[in-house]
């Protein structure tokens, strides 16, 4: 494992400056872009009270879990490729990152699901599901959520921080260390 990890630092200290800076513009574009967007889209199902139905209370869900992830997760990788692809921040900080990473994209997954299953549903019985209320958004939102902490939380210590490069990084030289 050593000599992976001293491979992957003599091909991080071979990027260009160009390579760095298109890598940090890149980030840059979808951060901003990924937060602003679900900001306008959110505040537009808020605003419209048409839009106060079923499907667009899961795309609010939707568009608050991609915010989150935006807004939490990107920032960290944007400093670790400023850095050189070096994680600073501590192992803690490495499994809260992957665990919140994780746990938006189970969620995102699960809701696509049951949002297409909601459609399908509604078209083979459009009379006896007009009757969706909040109180069964609110639950099917939760329940997504609940199923999806089960995943992540299964997952994160086995799967994902193995398969981190820029946590894996960081988590090898410190046992090198010791």
């Amino acid at each position: 494992m050593a000599n992976y990890s001293h491979a992957a630092d003599n091909i991080l200290q071979n990027l260009s400056p160009l390579t760095a800076f298109l890598k940090l513009t890149s980030l840059g574009f979808i951060i901003g872009v990924s937060v602003v967007g679900n900001l306008l889209i959110s505040i537009l199902l808020v605003k419209d009270k048409s839009l106060h139905r079923a499907p667009y209370y899961f795309l609010l869900d939707l568009c608050c879990s991609d915010i989150l992830r935006s807004a939490i997760c990107f920032p960290f990788v944007f400093n670790s490729v400023k850095n050189g692809s070096t994680w600073t921040y501590g192992t803690l900080t490495c499994k809260v990152i992957a665990f919140l990473g994780v746990l938006s994209c189970f969620h995102t997954a699960f809701m696509l699901f049951c949002i297409s299953l909601g459609c399908t549903w509604d078209y083979c019985r459009t009379v006896a599901n007009r009757a969706k209320t909040l109180h069964f958004c609110v639950f099917t939102i939760g329940y997504i959520y609940w199923v999806s902490l089960f995943h992540a939380m299964c997952s994160i210590g086995c799967i994902i921080i193995k398969t981190k490069a820029v946590c894996i990084n960081f988590l090898l030289k410190r046992k090198e260390r010791s």
